[in-house]
């Protein structure tokens, strides 16, 4: 037993994102610099010992330059087609300047984008990322954390 569940933990999926908006309710975004080169929300997995909400804000950080506070977690998400989860938590931009260089070996871009903008790029978007958005605008503050399927965008 002890082994098949270390296989399973070693094979699982585990990754956290951020969903941060700006004054204008704008969506912070970034481009990755690798794969299909498509926009996503700033996350990834955590490094070992890492506590979750440090590991988002490690993201942010790396991806954005911006320094984060985490106001709480949004919704737990299973993946459908592979073992894993997805966490995705809401925060806000503490230092208003980028305080860090861009990790520009996986991130070629970083902004706010309006959700009028993204909705109209949903093919440069990983449609999970734009299914996060969708519900990270949709669910209200006292119905967190959602627990559901990670459910893309229809694009």
């Amino acid at each position: 037993m002890r082994a098949k569940l270390n296989r399973i933990q070693k094979d699982m999926s585990f990754g956290v994102f951020a969903f941060i908006r700006d004054a204008q309710k704008r969506v912070l975004m970034v481009r990755h610099n690798y794969g299909q080169r498509k926009w996503s929300l700033p996350g990834g997995g955590l490094e070992q010992g890492e506590l979750v909400t440090r590991g988002v804000q490690r993201e942010v950080a790396e991806e954005t330059g911006y320094v984060v506070g985490i106001n709480g977690l949004i919704g737990i998400y299973s993946l459908r087609k592979s073992p894993g989860i997805v966490l995705l938590y809401s925060g806000k931009v503490l230092i208003s300047d980028p305080v860090n260089q861009l990790n520009t070996q996986e991130i070629s871009q970083s902004r706010f984008i309006s959700l009028e903008e993204l909705r109209s790029m949903k093919h440069q978007i990983y449609p999970a990322q734009l299914g996060l958005i969708e519900r990270a605008t949709t669910i209200r503050k006292g119905e967190w954390p959602e627990s559901n399927w990670l459910i893309p965008a229809e694009v």
